[in-house]
């Protein structure tokens, strides 16, 4: 179900970082948050707000920060992340589990407070993720488009029917149907 933004699965937020912290526009506030020591130096690249107000921060090289409340919750390698190394794509999907991608092309989601390694794809990047009403995970790459469901991947290309193998945006309309551009 979309947000109150209308983005399925999660808002991106608007910030920049400085020496001072991470400033974000949050329900039209802008809200300086310090970061933890050991991340005042690392990169942020996306800063995402979840159903229930937290902030999820993804980095390059430091893994994700989750903010609640003013308290910092890090998930690294140390908590099962594949990887540190963040591509900035978030998903939060019905039942609240948080998905993400790194640069190795994993997908992984939280689910119960653990990590969960999805699917590692074979291309060089991932561009998009999006939920639609049946609970299946599509996740666009510049050469396929694929599809998750309960652990199976279905992948799509021209030769099964895209009319082209770049997908940079997925979206549902109220008809069912899946628009891929």
């Amino acid at each position: 179900e979309p947000d109150i933004e209308g983005y399925p699965g999660g808002r991106r937020v608007s910030w920049y970082q400085d020496s001072s912290g991470l400033h974000c526009l949050v329900k039209g506030r802008d809200e300086t948050y310090s970061m933890p020591s050991q991340l005042r130096n690392a990169k942020v690249i996306s800063v995402s707000l979840d159903r229930n107000g937290n902030l999820w921060i993804q980095t390059r090289g430091a893994g994700v920060v989750k903010l609640t409340n003013g308290q910092t919750k890090l998930y690294t390698t140390r908590e099962g992340l594949p990887g540190n190394d963040m591509a900035g794509l978030f998903l939060e999907d019905r039942k609240s589990n948080l998905w993400f991608a790194d640069h190795q092309n994993t997908l992984y989601r939280i689910r119960n407070n653990k990590y969960e390694l999805i699917h590692t794809f074979p291309e060089n990047s991932l561009t998009v993720l999006y939920e639609d009403r049946e609970g299946s995970i599509w996740i666009g790459t510049p050469v396929a488009l694929y599809r998750w469901t309960e652990s199976v991947v279905t992948l799509l290309t021209e030769r099964q029917g895209l009319s082209l193998n770049w997908t940079y945006s997925i979206l549902q309309d109220r008809a069912g149907a899946i628009w891929i551009g």
